[in-house]
Parts: C-alpha cells; sequence; structure tokens
C-alpha cells in the first residue's frame, strides 16, 4: 500500500499441535528528502601538533577536533595524510591517527589502531590508498619496505590470518613481489592494476595485487623521484612528478619518463634543496598546467623560487609568495580543492602564517589580484614575463630594437614594458628604454637599444589590477660585430 505508516505480516510459531498463527506490526520508516548539496567538503590541515578543520565561510579555523589531546609531534618536519573510507588517516613518523569528519560538530581525532593482535607498521613517513587498501611505505629502520592494510579494512594488518585470502593484509617482507632494492621516496597509486614506487634513484611499478600474483618491475633505473608527494595527474591520465635530481617529468603507462625541463630552465629545477625542502606538485585545472611548490621540511622562512609548467605554450613561470622573509606567505602545503561550486574547484594553498590562500576564483568570479593579510591591508602581485634573448642562436651580430607594438587585453589594466641588453645572455643588464602599455591596442613604441643580447619585460605591480598580454611585435635590425670576450 503506497505511503503506509504500518507494515502487517503473519507467520506460523511452532509445529504439529502447537503450532500457532501469529501476526506482526512494523512502524515504516519515514525519511526526508536533503535540500543540501549532494556531499560536505571539509579541509583538514595539520599545523603544530593539532589537526585543525577550516570553517564553512573558509576564513578561519573552526575548534580543535575532540578527543586525544596531543594530535602529532609539535617537532615533526613532515606530516602526511590521505582521506579513505569517510575519515582522513595521518602519519607523522612518531604516531598514526585518524580525524572522523563525522563524530561531533568538527569531528574527532584518536590512534590508528590494529583490529587484531597486530600492530599497525610504525615511524612511516608516507601514507596512501591503493586498490581499496591503505599503503604505508618509509618505515626509517626498512627504507625500502610497504605495506598493504586488507582490502575494505584500514586497521586490518595481520599478513598471516589462519585462512589466507587475497583480500588479506601484505607487506614486502612477506611478499613474493619483495621491497624495491631502493629507498622508497614516494607512492603513486597510479590507477586499480598499477601502484609506482619512486625511488631515491630508480622506479619501479607494483602490476597488480601482491596478494594475487602481483609484479614489482623496474620503469628504469636513470632518475628517481623526490620525497613526499611530488607528483600529480593530468586530465589525460599522465603522470608529472619532480625527479630526485631536480627536473620535471611526464610519464604515461607503459612509456619511460620524459623531461620537460631540460631543455629549459634545467639548472633553476636542479638548484632546489631537497634536503631542506619537499616539493608538493598540483595540477592546475584553470590554467591547464602543474604548479611545482617547495615546501620547507619545518618552519621555513627563506624566500624561494616556486614555478608554474604551462602545458598548453610549454613554458614555465616563476612564482616568488612576499616581499621577503617576514610577509611569512610561504607555500608549506598546496592542494587540489574539488568542490561542488565553481569557486571551491582552485587550488589550496597552505602558508608559513598559518592562512590558507587559493589560487583560482573567488565568490565573485574573479581572479585574484593581490594577496590579503588583514582586513586593511593587502599584498600586490607582482606579474611579469621576460622575452630574450632576442635573435637566432647562430647571429653573428648585434641586436637593435627600434619599435615595439603591443595588443594587451582590453578589458583589464596596463602594464609597463622594459628594454635590456646585455654581453651576458644569462643576465638581463641595465633597462636601456622603457614605457607604459595601456589596455588593448598600442600604437608604436618607437625606441633604440642595441647589444649582443636583447631583452623585453612586461609588468604590473600595482594592488587590484590585473592585466593580459595577447601579442605583440619588435622591429629588430643588425647593429654591428658581437663583442667576443677575451
Amino acid at each position: 500500500i503506497p505511503y503506509a505508516e504500518y507494515a502487517v505480516y503473519g507467520g506460523v510459531k511452532g509445529t504439529g499441535d502447537d503450532a500457532l498463527t501469529s501476526v506482526w506490526q512494523t512502524r515504516m520508516a519515514k525519511v526526508t528528502q536533503s535540500v543540501q548539496n549532494p556531499r560536505e567538503i571539509k579541509v583538514v590541515v595539520a599545523g603544530s601538533n593539532k589537526v585543525r578543520v577550516l570553517n564553512a565561510a573558509g576564513s578561519n579555523y573552526a575548534s580543535n577536533p575532540t578527543t586525544y589531546d596531543q594530535h602529532l609531534d609539535s617537532a615533526a618536519p613532515y606530516v602526511q595524510m590521505v582521506p579513505a573510507f569517510s575519515k582522513v588517516y595521518i602519519v607523522d613518523v612518531k604516531t598514526n591517527i585518524v580525524y572522523d569528519p563525522a563524530d561531533g560538530t568538527n569531528g574527532s581525532v584518536e590512534r590508528w589502531d590494529a583490529s587484531g593482535m597486530e600492530d599497525i607498521p610504525k615511524r612511516c613517513r608516507l601514507v596512501e590508498t591503493w586498490r581499496g587498501r591503505m599503503v604505508l611505505a618509509r618505515d626509517p629502520e626498512d627504507p625500502s619496505a610497504w605495506h598493504m592494510s586488507e582490502v575494505a579494512n584500514p586497521n586490518g594488518w595481520n599478513n598471516f590470518p589462519q585462512n589466507p585470502s587475497a583480500s588479506d593484509a601484505i607487506s614486502a617482507r612477506n611478499s613474493r613481489a619483495g621491497g624495491i632494492p631502493d629507498i622508497v621516496n614516494t607512492v603513486i597509486p597510479y590507477n586499480d592494476d598499477l601502484c609506482i614506487f619512486g625511488g631515491d634513484s630508480s622506479i619501479w611499478q607494483m602490476t597488480g595485487d601482491p596478494r594475487a600474483g602481483g609484479q614489482l618491475d623496474l620503469i628504469t633505473d636513470s632518475t628517481g623521484i623526490s620525497f613526499g608527494r611530488p607528483w600529480c595527474k593530468d586530465p589525460n591520465g599522465r603522470m608529472w612528478f619532480f625527479g630526485s635530481h631536480g627536473d620535471l617529468y611526464v610519464m604515461a603507462p607503459g612509456s619511460l619518463p620524459t623531461s620537460v625541463s631540460a631543455p629549459r630552465i634545467p639548472r633553476s629545477l636542479q638548484q632546489v634543496d631537497l634536503g631542506s625542502y619537499y616539493v608538493n606538485l598540483v595540477w592546475n585545472y584553470i590554467d591547464n598546467g602543474v604548479h611545482i611548490f617547495v615546501c620547507p621540511f619545518g618552519a621555513g622562512g627563506a624566500l624561494v623560487d616556486h614555478w608554474f609548467y604551462d602545458v598548453t605554450n610549454a613554458a614555465f613561470h616563476k612564482d616568488r609568495f612576499g616581499l621577503s622573509s617576514s610577509s611569512k606567505i610561504q607555500p608549506t602545503a598546496a592542494i587540489d580543492l574539488n568542490g561542488d561550486t565553481f569557486d571551491d574547484r582552485a587550488v589550496l594553498i597552505g602558508g608559513e602564517d598559518g592562512r590558507l590562500r587559493r589560487w583560482g576564483k573567488t565568490s565573485s568570479g574573479a581572479m585574484p589580484s593581490d594577496d590579503e593579510q588583514t582586513t586593511s591591508a593587502t599584498i600586490p602581485i607582482d606579474s611579469y614575463f621576460v622575452a630574450g634573448p632576442l635573435g637566432s642562436p647562430g647571429q653573428t651580430q648585434q641586436m637593435q630594437v627600434t619599435e615595439l607594438t603591443a595588443l594587451l587585453g582590453d578589458s583589464q589594466d596596463g602594464c609597463n614594458f622594459e628594454v635590456f641588453s646585455s654581453d651576458n645572455p644569462e643576465d638581463l643588464g641595465n633597462a636601456k628604454a622603457s614605457g607604459s602599455l595601456r589596455p588593448g591596442r598600442n600604437g608604436r613604441k618607437l625606441i633604440r637599444v642595441a647589444g649582443d643580447n636583447v631583452f623585453v619585460r612586461m609588468r604590473n605591480a600595482k594592488a587590484g589590477a590585473r592585466w593580459a598580454y595577447e601579442q605583440g611585435y619588435l622591429e629588430i635590425s643588425g647593429a654591428g660585430d658581437l663583442r667576443r670576450g677575451v
């Protein structure tokens, strides 16, 4: 009966002469349809010795989750966490904990313990999920080992059950696949069939579940992958990672990794100090590229360069956060926030000052044009690009620029331009000409700058300003023989 409040059903109790007919009545459950979004997004962060949750407005932290007073080790230089089975699992080398967002107003934190007599592997630095298993790795006492829980049971870690099955827990120590003969720097759950282990000087892949005949095979020993989570995937399924030698690589399944930074900025990335910093890669769906965030182990403080690789134009852009170390807005962590609303689809960056910032769109749909420090102060975003050195690699004469024409986005702001000349192709030298450009199409700018190497820089560093370069033209001619060093 549609919409009946009660259901009535009968049965027989007993047998033979003692048989009795019984009738039962059960009240039907009442369900109210929810008008809320299909999911709720909570941002969980680790700061000092606490696990914190960003409040609904996204402007501050909610109260700490309840229970287990000291969540994390305040001296831990690196913390890694992964969402799984409606919870967040966190390791900091000293402690394994789990955050339950559904327990209480702000959730709760408790120790991540095994359900049986066995122990969860201790002191691991890395945690991921793969094929429904929790994966732990980089135990300081056995850095080549990996450990996997039971399928769909993060608390099941018995490697030697009485009735073995393909869903049981397993470790490199008792698996036929074995451990990798290298230090495990990262674990990459690429897809349901492939789990990639990035070593310090090699890369290995687990093909298939290790409890069901999975094999561990070498991909390459010409490069490794740096520590932490220095990888991301693009919409086409390609994997991007930061190599242990200091290069940005791209790799598809079944192929070898290819460096995209070696032909462009090899020295800049190779100078990243991987002993003091870990690299965090995040795919940016808005700008179609890869962020290379260089994050400190611990508090940080010094200004360092970060990079963005524009896949569409195959170009690198250098980013620097803050005017000095006192700005304290250097990134310490970053994630791709994939929410339901358009302003929740952004790269979320945690800074040294404890604030979270978005690389994306604001609630009004606009791209941020400055960094808000407090309610009354902002730091302008200094945006620029440099083109040069101009000319062909085999040139035998100096270059002379006599005219510049540029087209900027007509619905935004203008910018300034500078023209440099130098004897050294790695040094801009001094600006020999400068001027301003307005939005839209600009008329000819008559200039005269000559040198062995000529560069053009366009720049805007005003608070609240945005600009876009569309295209430009330079009139260049020869200007005598090159100056050759002795």
